[in-house]
């Protein structure tokens, strides 16, 4: 298997895991919670030497911070999967 058939395999590996996923938050009406979020900033902001900073940092810019919630949403619908 060449490089570019191991990328193909790859991307719909990931293609099929994005449109699982969609299936599972639809269905379930899955969200990002603000509580979970908040709690994954803190914990992502605890690593550093000024949480407080980081934190202003990601909240700075809403990618950012949309970003978390795509973890935070990643986590819920996996956890759904494995009830």
């Amino acid at each position: 298997m060449g490089i570019a058939e191991a990328d193909r395999e790859a991307a719909k590996r990931r293609v099929a895991t994005s449109l699982i996923f969609a299936e599972v938050m639809q269905k379930e009406g899955l969200q990002a919670d603000s509580d979970r979020v908040q709690a994954q900033v803190d914990e992502m902001a605890a690593e550093y030497d000024n949480p407080d900073e980081f934190k202003k940092w990601l909240f700075s810019e809403p990618s950012r911070l949309r970003e978390i919630q795509g973890l935070v949403l990643e986590e819920k619908i996996v956890e759904t999967l494995l009830d």
